[in-house]
């Protein structure tokens, strides 16, 4: 796999299975709300399933406005990630970044499992925003 920091520079073709050499302590000093102190999981995660921390990271950020959202702090849930019956609700914040990983990285799944690695081929499936990529690329870059 290869490793990147944020000098590698981020962008639309960025391949989202590039490892991260953030570390925990890193994260999680750009963590705040229900997101504090939650660094390790998305580095677990990230070794885990092969998923780059910064870009979970930046997702989750972005998706519960850093921990602050309503489903964020009362379901735990950080990514906007939905069920048939509306948000879902994880009893902890690590389950819900380890559910989130794993949803990215099925090898049946809409992502992975469709060729889709880079932030803007993710994008077009994960979100209707069109500027999506952008702020998730802008906030994986202030993480660095």
């Amino acid at each position: 796999m290869l490793l990147c920091n944020a000098a590698y520079g981020f962008s639309q073709n960025f391949d989202v299975r590039t490892k991260s050499e953030i570390t925990a302590e890193q994260l999680d000093a750009k963590l705040d709300n229900r997101l504090e102190g939650t660094g390790r999981y998305f580095i677990e995660a990230q070794e885990k399933y092969g998923i780059n921390a910064e870009f979970l990271a930046a997702i989750a950020i972005h998706e519960s406005g850093n921990g602050s959202s309503t489903a964020a702090r009362r379901k735990n849930n950080f990514f906007g990630l939905m069920g048939r019956r509306g948000q879902l609700s994880f009893s902890s914040p690590q389950e819900c970044i380890d559910y989130a990983a794993q949803t990215l990285t099925k090898p049946e799944g809409y992502y992975f499992g469709r060729g889709r690695y880079t932030i803007s081929r993710i994008a077009t499936r994960y979100a209707s925003d069109k500027r999506w990529s952008s702020r998730i690329i802008a906030t994986m870059k202030s993480l660095g």
